[in-house]
């Protein structure tokens, strides 16, 4: 309990620039969503980062750039209790899969999840990417080694060498540039310290 009061203080503070907006989503969407908040997850992992939701003021503008880009197919790699692959059930189109590694998360998230999103219990660093039309990857911080998140970015890009079809990353929250090197930003947020949003797409843009 202590810890989860102390990510709430950090997660007001790290979010400060947007503040306002932040707290006016989370407010609203865990209402509607009859979401306590309570669902995260401090890892004690050498490679996966702490099972933490995405704001929802995020999910928002994740939602609205979905919609506009007519995007059919969204994998959140790293997808935690559900809360991006739930929303953007409820607020896009488009087929919604997510692939979560830790059991214990995985089995409440499928308790949870909208009937029309998909979960698998895989490694998103074992994932065959090559089987899927998968048009936008959303990754929200999962892996805390550059070499895992290097790893997970060629197997991305080698999966649409041969497409001729534009496809997009959208990165919350992480710091490395190694996106950035690889793909081309088109879009920012920044909601604060280390709280961001970032769009990518690939350069047939």
């Amino acid at each position: 309990m202590k810890k989860k009061f102390v990510f709430l203080l950090a997660f007001l503070n790290n979010y400060k620039k947007k503040l306002f907006k932040i707290i006016i989503y989370e407010t609203y969407y865990s209402i509607k969503y009859f979401e306590s908040g309570a669902y995260m997850r401090l890892q004690d992992n050498d490679s996966r980062t702490d099972t933490i939701p995405c704001s929802f003021y995020f999910l928002h503008k994740i939602s609205k750039f979905i919609n506009k880009k007519k995007i059919k197919n969204v994998a959140d790699l790293g997808s935690g209790f559900g809360r991006v692959t739930n929303f953007l059930n409820d607020k896009t189109s488009a087929y919604i899969s997510g692939y979560e590694l830790d059991k214990e998360v995985f089995d409440i998230s499928i308790k949870k999840k909208n009937k029309n999103v998909i979960i698998k219990n895989e490694d998103i660093l074992d994932v065959n990417y090559n089987t899927l039309n998968i048009q936008c990857f959303i990754l929200n911080d999962p892996l805390k080694k550059e070499k895992d998140l290097e790893k997970l970015l060629e197997k991305i890009g080698l999966s649409k060498i041969n497409s001729e079809q534009n496809f997009y990353i959208i990165a919350i929250n992480i710091q490395s540039n190694l996106i950035a090197k690889k793909f081309k930003l088109i879009k920012s947020i920044n909601a604060g310290s280390a709280r961001f949003l970032k769009i990518y797409t690939n350069k047939k843009y």
